[in-house]
């Protein structure tokens, strides 16, 4: 075995490991962007809620018990989906 088939070995094995890195990598990068638009997604439902609490109550200066335990477990993550922090 010659230096050049040595050579042409190792180029082989490094170009079938980038293709298969390759191949990963699409499916976790799809992933990735779907938690994060999901998670960008909760967080303007979570401001559009608290917005809405604060403009209804900025005017008596009062926030109401159920409407403070409300704005708290709309934060809390649901049963069926993983915790996202906010």
């Amino acid at each position: 075995m010659g230096i050049f088939e040595k050579v042409a070995l190792i180029c082989g094995a490094i170009t079938a490991a980038g293709g298969a890195a390759a191949l990963i990598m699409g499916p976790v990068r799809k992933c990735i962007k779907k938690n994060k638009a999901r998670k960008q997604g909760d967080l303007a439902i979570f401001r559009a809620h608290m917005l809405s609490i604060y403009y209804a109550c900025r005017e008596s200066k009062q926030i109401r018990q159920y409407e403070l335990e409300n704005l708290w477990s709309s934060m809390m993550p649901t049963p069926g989906r993983a915790a996202t922090r906010l």
